[in-house]
């Protein structure tokens, strides 16, 4: 899969997912809600490591479908995202994907390798999906 720095041009093709957070700070689709920057932040951390650390522990707990471990205010975003992997995940099986987009940097021919440590939280939703895909979960 290849991650790509995102770019105008990419919008509106249909095999490129824009994996970042939309306009407005309230609407996350696929962005990281965790941010050490306050004005981006659903959740915000001290530093991106742990950004990248909560949010690897949040998809966890959404395949795992752990809802106690959120706050009562925080179920129903929560939910919305676990919806918004899935998809991602069924397009990704389906072969409807062929390049995952945000602000981060570009790797061609990703592949998570266990033991490697993630640079970005698109790196992180990919292996999500990956793993989704290989339980059978999507």
């Amino acid at each position: 899969m290849n991650i790509l720095r995102h770019k105008n041009g990419y919008i509106g093709n249909t095999k490129i997912v824009y994996c970042g957070r939309l306009k407005s700070n309230k609407q996350w689709k696929l962005g990281n809600p965790f941010s050490w920057k306050r004005s981006q932040a659903r959740w915000l951390v001290k530093d991106l490591k742990e950004c990248l650390d909560k949010f690897k522990l949040f998809t966890w707990d959404l395949i795992n479908e752990r809802w106690n471990k959120f706050n009562p205010e925080d179920i129903e975003f929560a939910q919305q995202y676990w919806t918004q992997m899935k998809s991602l995940a069924n397009q990704i099986k389906q072969g409807e994907v062929d390049a995952l987009t945000c602000f981060c940097g570009e790797w061609k021919n990703f592949t998570p390798v266990k033991g490697v440590p993630y640079e970005c939280h698109t790196q992180i939703l990919y292996a999500a999906c990956l793993y989704m895909i290989e339980k059978e979960i999507v």
